[in-house]
C-alpha cells in the first residue's frame, strides 16, 4: 500500500476515534521498522481473531482485543454483535492477506487485504497495542472499501 494511502487511512481512523488534532498535524512519517518477532506476533494476534470469527467464537475473538477495547464493549457478545454489523467483510471473508505493517506517528498499523463474500476487496487497518503483559492486542480496525474486485 502506498505511503499516502496509509497516511490518509490513519487520518480517517484518527478522526473517527475523536482525535481531530492528529489529523491537522503534518503528514505522518513512517518510523523505524518493526522487527521480525514483533511482526510475527502482531500477525498471529490478528489471525487468531480472524480464526475465532470463522468459528463464531466470541470469547476467543474478544480475547484478541486490547483491554481498552474490551472495556469499551463490555462483553464478548456485544463485541461480536458489533463485528457482525459493521465488519461483515472481515467477519465473513473469503480471503485475508497480510500486507504492510508500519509504525506511523507512534501508531502500529497492520494492513490486511480482505476479499468479501461478493469478491469485493477491502483493506482492514488494524491498530495494534502492546498490553502491559507484553502481548499484542487489537485496539481498533478501520475498514476501507477499494474499487477492486477479486477474480
Amino acid at each position: 500500500m502506498a505511503y499516502r494511502s496509509i497516511h490518509a487511512a490513519v487520518v480517517v481512523f484518527a478522526l473517527q476515534a475523536g482525535l481531530p488534532a492528529f489529523a491537522l498535524s503534518p503528514p505522518a512519517r513512517a518510523e523505524s521498522s518493526i522487527d521480525a518477532a514483533e511482526s510475527k506476533a502482531i500477525q498471529a494476534t490478528v489471525q487468531r481473531q480472524l480464526d475465532a470469527f470463522d468459528r463464531d467464537d466470541a470469547d476467543a475473538a474478544f480475547a484478541q482485543a486490547s483491554s481498552a477495547a474490551r472495556t469499551r464493549f463490555g462483553t464478548p457478545e456485544l463485541f461480536m454483535a458489533m463485528v457482525k454489523e459493521r465488519y461483515q467483510p472481515v467477519y465473513r471473508r473469503r480471503r485475508a492477506i497480510f500486507t504492510d505493517l508500519q509504525r506511523v506517528d507512534g501508531l502500529i498499523i497492520q494492513s490486511v487485504r480482505v476479499t468479501d463474500a461478493d469478491d469485493r476487496v477491502w483493506v482492514a487497518l488494524y491498530r495494534m497495542e502492546r498490553e502491559p503483559d507484553g502481548q499484542w492486542r487489537i485496539l481498533g480496525c478501520q475498514l476501507l472499501e477499494t474499487r477492486s474486485v477479486s477474480t
